[in-house]
């Protein structure tokens, strides 16, 4: 149980200090406020989704106009998916 508390318990006890427009907010963990990752993560995940309901052909013809990549035929449809992943 000891790991838990230094891991968990000793972060929930840090004190919060509010400032003036603040005084009425409730702390909450920095776990609670950085959102930001998951909505950049969730972009993400919708592109791949459409990207997999495409073709092959379709893939290619993508990723030459909004990307300007010219992608191999003969490249497995996931390995072209993440090629247009990697290069967004």
């Amino acid at each position: 149980m000891g790991w838990w508390n230094k891991l968990v318990r000793d972060k929930m006890k840090e004190k919060v200090v509010l400032t003036e427009p603040f005084t009425d907010a409730i702390p909450t963990s920095t776990l609670v406020i950085n959102g930001q990752d998951h909505q950049s993560n969730n972009k993400e995940i919708k592109l791949e989704d459409k990207l997999k309901k495409l073709t092959k052909i379709e893939l290619i013809e993508f990723a030459q106009e909004k990307h300007g990549i010219d992608l191999d035929r003969r490249l497995v449809k996931q390995k072209m998916i993440d090629r247009i992943l990697e290069e967004q």
